[in-house]
């Protein structure tokens, strides 16, 4: 008997869908993905072009191992991941634990105490490029000074700030 797709895939789902989901339900674990397979064979099937099929059972069935195969395969790497029990000890904790929001809380105090007792100049510099992200070309635009002035300014309140990291900042100096 000789048939071409997919003129004839209504008949054939007809003759062969319940013998193709047994067979496929019959070597795998679940009936969801039974049926998920068993469907996809037949989107295959209609999709095939290559000319007549000799032997449409055969075929239909080929199909289904094939899909049955790359099936366990995929089952068989996510088993491979959840498998092993250390893996899970190597991926981060995204939350921030409560010790270090507090530390980073006191942190940005301390860097605003800092900005604060520093000079208008450096401090207006430091925020503009830093927080605003400006060039130094249009903060001397903005300010009125050249360039190297603003630089010189950002260096300034970079130095205060290394200093201060090191505790030995003095504001007065």
């Amino acid at each position: 008997m000789r048939h071409t797709p997919p003129k004839d895939i209504d008949s054939w789902a007809r003759e062969f869908q319940r013998p193709l989901l047994r067979h496929v339900a019959s070597r795998v674990a679940h009936k969801g993905d039974a049926e998920d397979l068993a469907q996809d064979v037949w989107v295959r099937a209609s999709a095939y072009t290559d000319g007549p099929v000799r032997n449409v059972r055969a075929w239909l069935f080929r199909i289904a191992r094939n899909l049955i195969i790359d099936h366990r395969r995929k089952a068989a790497r996510a088993a491979e991941f959840v498998a092993d029990p250390d893996a899970l000890d190597h991926i981060a904790d995204q939350r921030e634990n409560p010790e270090a929001a507090a530390l980073n809380r006191e942190e940005l105090r301390r860097i605003d105490a800092i900005l604060a007792a520093m000079p208008e100049r450096p401090r207006q510099v430091f925020r503009m490029h830093r927080l605003e992200g400006l060039g130094f070309a249009e903060i001397g635009r903005r300010l009125g000074l050249k360039r190297q002035t603003v630089h010189d300014y950002m260096m300034r309140a970079l130095l205060a700030l290394q200093l201060a990291a090191e505790d030995r900042y003095d504001p007065d100096a």
